[in-house]
């Protein structure tokens, strides 16, 4: 078992986000964002994506409101927010990155509008817009795979540089996100890192980007080969990409981003009722432990989410001491009205996932 004094430096990670968690904003998303700790709410920028299906019915007249009231009660600081996959139900005739903004104002002071290095020429104008009135910059997002990145990066850099001109944005005003999507393996880590790197070093003006963050993911896309109360260890790859980048020594070293928990390439949910089985992915070093129950046949029902709590905390890579959610691990019985659902189980995951990933980069500049 580990221990934590619950204070850490940050290494000469400098001013800012050292952290940028991907998140489909669900609402366990939204009530992780709250559950991390105060050091690290104070050292992480999510990137949040707005879906249709996330619960808050967004296809209803408020229903986008209601998110932002959420969103605004969670996390009352800098937060970038993705609309691409708002659908017409939800945005009406607008863009999605123009209807964030519009449904927005009061509520998100802080928020950063994404915009996606294809999008289109509405999308562009309403970008354009939104620098002319708010100050809070924007965010530039480049989907780009690993083995893309090896033939592409002219053209990405020459795409980059037409989109910021068009919608009139000084490289001082952008978060540039440089997003790897799904990292499979060890080799495809390394590959990864050592083209990024030079795809960082050709990019003009590099130092004066508000900031140039990396994200990838390497979580399965679900937990079929994973057994139940089989204690089951899943590699972060991720994790190796950065490790391989700062042996590349790029000019500029960006801010760690990952999906946390979750698959980087999302699919669609499922149909009908399906409730996924008692479980928990927690965040080690190298590893996600994931322990998960049955879904029939147990009378305890999601109440075996204590005993999985239980096994977890008796785990040498256990992070005792860590933040709320390790205290809610270690003792579900006194910090937890029940075992709850999915939407629990997600929200200490990932709470957990990020208070590990910004105490880790404070510690030792890996995640």
């Amino acid at each position: 078992m580990r221990h934590f004094d619950g204070h850490s430096s940050t290494g000469g990670a400098g001013e800012g986000a050292v952290y940028v968690p991907v998140l489909q904003a669900h609402a366990g998303e939204l009530a992780a964002l709250k559950r991390m700790s105060a050091g690290t709410r104070a050292r992480t920028c999510p990137l949040l994506e707005i879906v249709p299906d996330s619960g808050f019915r967004l296809h209803q007249p408020g229903g986008l409101r209601d998110w932002f009231e959420v969103l605004a009660a969670n996390w009352p600081q800098r937060v970038m927010v993705d609309g691409h996959h708002l659908r017409p139900p939800e945005t009406r005739g607008r863009t999605g990155l123009g209807t964030i903004v519009e449904e927005a104002r009061g509520l998100a002071g802080q928020m950063v509008p994404v915009i996606r290095l294809d999008a289109d020429e509405p999308t562009r104008a309403d970008a354009r817009a939104a620098l002319r009135t708010n100050e809070n910059g924007i965010a530039v997002r480049i989907r780009v795979g690993p083995r893309e990145l090896v033939t592409a990066g002219e053209e990405l850099i020459l795409r980059l540089r037409a989109l910021l001109g068009q919608i009139r944005a000084t490289v001082a005003s952008v978060d540039l996100v440089i997003d790897l999507e799904l990292v499979e393996d060890d080799a495809v880590a390394r590959l990864a890192a050592r083209h990024l790197s030079r795809f960082i070093d050709r990019l003009p003006a590099v130092q004066s980007y508000r900031s140039v963050i990396v994200t990838s993911g390497t979580f399965p896309p679900h937990l079929g080969k994973v057994r139940s109360w089989t204690l089951t260890p899943i590699i972060r790859y991720d994790v190796a990409v950065w490790e391989f980048l700062k042996a590349e020594q790029p000019q500029r070293m960006p801010v760690y981003g990952d999906y946390a928990i979750s698959h980087p390439v999302r699919y669609a949910p499922s149909s009908g009722n399906w409730r996924p089985a008692p479980q928990l992915r927690y965040t080690t070093p190298m590893n996600w432990l994931v322990l998960r129950g049955t879904q029939r046949g147990d009378p305890r029902r999601h109440g075996q989410f204590f005993e999985i709590c239980r096994q977890i905390s008796q785990h040498p890579d256990f992070s005792d001491g860590l933040g709320p959610a390790d205290r809610c691990i270690a003792e579900p019985e006194r910090h937890l009205a029940g075992p709850g659902g999915g939407k629990l189980w997600k929200e200490l995951g990932i709470a957990h996932h990020a208070d590990f990933v910004v105490d880790s980069i404070g510690r030792s500049g890996l995640p």
